[in-house]
C-alpha cells in the first residue's frame, strides 16, 4: 500500500510514499508475510519485486517509493536491499528476529504527523529510535536490531560484496581448505534467528562482522566494511547484538543443498553462489566453470571433509591431570569448521543415557590440531535445576545458548547469554523455533512470576542404538528471583565426547 502514515489529508503536505510489511519474516530465502490461509506460504523476494514493479516503474535514479519497511524478523539483508534498490530510496528492517512489541506506530506516525515535511531518512531514524525505546519499555531490547539503509548508495556495497565473494572463491579454488577457515570465521560472526540443530536454521549472518572476522584472509573485506558505512545510515541494537553492522547476508550454516538452491535463485552475489555450490557439492555447473575460467581456474581440487577424514571414533587421550585431549594433526586446520564437546549423564543400572547438551569450553591449538577440554564439573541450570543447553553463538565478549523447555506446557527455547566481561548469565526471554516453512517466531516471551517451566533433556538406552527422545525432568514455578547460572554436577557417571563439524555441516565424534 502507498500511504502517508498517520497524517490527516492535507493537499499541501509532502507525500511520504511508504510501504510497510507487518507479519513474520524468514530472511533472504524464506522472505516475509507468511499467509495462514494458504499453508503459511510466504512472499519471496522475487515475488515481491514482481508485484512492486507491476505497479511502479523501477528506477535507480528516481525510486518510486521513499521508504520500504519490514516490521518483521530477519529482513535487513543485502539481498533485500538489492531487490528494492530501484523501488525505494530507503529500507528500514531488522537483521534479528523482532520481539512481539514490534514497531512503535503511535510514536513514529505521531512524529510524522507533527512534521510531515520529513524525508525517508528522518522518518527511518524516528522509526528506529521509537522501536528501541519501545523494546526498552517492554524489556526486550537486549538482542534487538533495526537499521536504516540508503538504497541509492547500495551499489558500492554490491560491488564490494561481489569482489569479496570472488576473492573467497579464488582462495577455495586454490586450496579447498579455505572453506574450513572461512567457516570458522562465520561461526564466530553474529548470526540471526537461531542457527542450531535444536532451533532450526535461517542461514543469516551479519555481513560486516563476517568481513571483520575474515579480514586477515581476504583483503576485500575492508572494502565491504567501508561500503556498509556508506549506505547504512543509522541503526539501533541491544547489548547482545553489539556486532551488528546493519545488513546480513546468507551463509550456509546447515549445509543443506535445498536451502542453498533457494538462495541461488535470488542472492545478490554471483560469486558467493558459486562459492557455496562448490563447498556443498564439490563441483560447479557449466556456468560456474565459465565463471571461474574468467578468474583463470580451469579445474576444481577435491574438497576434503569429515566424511572422508576417518576421524569418527577417534580416541580421546587423558593426561595425568585428568584433562582429555584429541590430537588430529595439522590437517584439522583445513577440515574442521568447529569443535566442541557433548555431555551425557549415564545410568547403567537403569540402562539410560541422558544428553545434557553442547559447549565450546575448550583449548584449541589449530596449528597443530590438538584440542583439549577445559571442563570444570559444572553445567547450566535454572533455579538449581540442570538443563539441556546448546551453544548458538560463540563470541569474544559473550556466548549465546538455546535451552529447550516447556513453558506452561508449550515448547519454547530460552535464549540465554553468558557475558565474559561481567562473568554473569542472563535469560533474555523465550522463543518458539523456526517452523518447517522457514517462519520465525515474532514473540520474545519474557518470563513472568507464576509461569511453569519444565526442563527437557534427551534420553536413549545406554546399551542400544535408539534415537534420543525428549525427556521431561523437573517442573517448577518462575519466581521474582528466577535466574540462570552454573551448577555443580551431582554425583554420578558422565560421558564426554568431542563433536567435530566441517564446513558442509558434517559431524564426527570422538570415542
Amino acid at each position: 500500500m502507498t500511504w502517508q502514515a498517520g497524517i490527516p489529508y492535507n493537499k499541501n503536505a509532502k507525500a511520504v510514499k511508504t510501504v510497510i510489511f507487518w507479519n513474520h519474516g524468514g530472511g533472504s530465502v524464506s522472505g516475509a508475510a507468511f499467509d495462514e490461509r494458504y499453508g503459511y506460504d510466504s512472499l519471496t523476494l522475487d515475488e515481491m519485486y514482481t508485484a512492486f514493479s507491476s505497479v511502479w516503474e523501477p528506477s535507480e535514479e528516481k525510486q518510486p517509493l521513499e521508504l520500504i519497511g519490514f516490521d518483521t524478523c530477519l529482513m535487513a539483508t543485502v539481498d533485500v536491499a538489492y531487490t528494492f534498490s530501484d523501488i525505494a530510496h530507503y529500507l528500514v528492517a531488522s537483521e534479528e528476529t523482532e520481539p512481539a512489541n514490534g514497531w512503535n506506530y503511535s510514536q513514529w506516525a505521531g512524529a510524522l504527523a507533527e512534521d510531515s515535511s520529513m524525508d525517508g531518512e528522518a522518518l527511518g531514524k524516528v522509526i528506529c529510535d521509537t522501536y528501541y525505546a519501545g523494546c526498552e519499555e517492554h524489556g526486550t531490547q537486549d538482542n534487538t536490531t533495526l537499521s536504516l539503509t540508503d538504497l541509492t548508495k547500495i551499489q558500492p556495497l554490491l560491488d564490494a560484496y561481489e569482489v569479496f565473494g570472488m576473492e573467497a572463491l579464488a582462495a577455495a579454488c586454490t586450496d579447498p581448505g579455505f572453506f574450513s577457515q572461512f567457516a570458522r570465521a562465520a561461526v564466530q560472526s553474529e548470526n540471526y534467528g537461531g542457527n542450531t540443530k535444536e532451533q532450526g536454521y535461517t542461514d543469516m549472518v551479519d555481513l560486516g562482522h563476517m568481513a571483520r572476522q575474515s579480514a586477515d584472509m581476504l583483503e576485500s573485506a575492508k572494502d565491504v566494511l567501508d561500503a556498509l558505512d556508506g549506505c547504512v545510515l543509522y541503526q539501533v541494537g541491544g547489548a547482545y547484538r553489539a556486532e551488528a553492522t546493519g545488513l546480513s547476508c546468507y551463509y550456509s550454516y546447515n549445509g543443506d543443498v535445498d536451502d542453498f538452491n533457494g538462495y541461488a535463485g535470488l542472492g545478490a552475489s554471483t560469486a558467493f553462489k558459486y562459492f557455496y555450490a562448490y563447498e556443498l557439492t564439490g563441483e560447479l555447473d557449466d556456468s560456474g566453470m565459465e565463471y571461474i575460467a574468467d578468474m583463470d581456474f580451469d579445474t576444481l581440487p577435491e574438497v576434503r571433509s569429515l566424511e572422508t577424514a576417518g576421524w569418527d571414533g577417534m580416541t580421546l587421550e587423558v593426561d595425568e591431570a585428568g584433562t582429555s585431549f584429541l590430537d588430529l594433526g595439522p590437517e584439522a586446520y583445513d577440515i574442521l569448521a568447529g569443535i566442541g564437546f557433548v555431555l551425557y549423564y549415564v545410568d547403567e543400572e537403569d540402562d539410560l543415557i541422558l544428553l545434557l547438551g553442547t559447549d565450546n569450553d575448550m583449548d584449541a591449538d589449530w596449528e597443530n590440531g590438538v584440542f583439549s577440554d577445559n571442563f570444570r564439573g559444572v553445567w547450566g541450570g535454572i533455579d538449581g535445576n540442570l538443563v539441556y543447553m546448546e551453544l548458538s553463538f560463540e563470541g569474544d565478549d559473550y556466548n549465546l545458548y538455546s535451552v529447550p523447555v516447556l513453558l506452561n506446557g508449550e515448547e519454547y527455547h530460552l535464549q540465554v547469554a553468558y557475558d565474559f566481561i561481567a562473568g554473569s548469565w542472563s535469560i533474555l526471554g523465550a522463543r518458539q523455533g523456526i517452523d518447517e516453512n522457514g517462519m520465525t517466531d515474532k514473540e520474545l516471551r519474557l518470563l513472568q512470576e507464576g509461569d511453569e517451566i519444565t526442563t527437557l533433556w534427551y534420553m536413549a538406552s545406554a546399551s542400544g542404538d535408539d534415537d534420543f527422545e525428549p525427556y521431561m525432568v523437573d517442573t517448577f514455578a518462575v519466581t521474582e528471583g528466577t535466574a540462570f547460572g552454573e551448577l555443580e554436577l551431582p554425583d554420578g557417571s558422565y560421558c564426554m565426547l568431542y563433536e567435530m563439524r566441517d564446513a558442509m555441516d558434517h559431524y564426527a565424534y570422538s570415542d
